[in-house]
């Protein structure tokens, strides 16, 4: 019985480094301002078993018409707006990490209250971030 409580001590132990490891990817997307069509993106972020857990909780922007962005949570059925929408996503829209740098100051309050109002914690604050 020791042996399987050491194996999962040192299992979680590798999630926690793992999980470190993408916050700080993710983190770092800030500063490339990186789009992918929402298929590819959904694969390695949304629907990644691991990626998922703080992908979820970071603010994602959807090119839902040329040059339109809209901003919200992943959901399964696309995204959830910042007034509560849930939009389908074709597969070939774009998407990137909302930044504050290219949102207006009422924007940014905007999604402050968002995160606060569906108590959704975030891996960093996303909403304080700088370029």
């Amino acid at each position: 019985m020791p042996h399987n409580v050491d194996v999962t001590r040192r299992l979680a132990r590798k999630i926690e480094e793992s999980l470190g490891a993408e916050r700080g990817r993710l983190r770092a997307l800030l500063q490339e301002n990186r789009l992918w069509p929402h298929a590819e993106w959904a694969r390695y972020y949304r629907d990644h078993p691991l990626t998922v857990i703080l992908t979820r909780s970071l603010i994602w922007e959807y090119e839902t018409d040329e040059g339109t962005w809209t901003a919200g949570l992943p959901h399964p059925a696309g995204c959830l707006t910042l007034d509560g929408r849930t939009l389908d996503i074709a597969a070939t829209t774009r998407v990137r990490l909302w930044h504050p740098a290219r949102a207006t100051p009422a924007r940014t309050t905007t999604v402050r209250t968002f995160l606060t109002e569906h108590h959704i914690h975030q891996p960093y604050d996303q909403t304080a971030e700088a370029i």
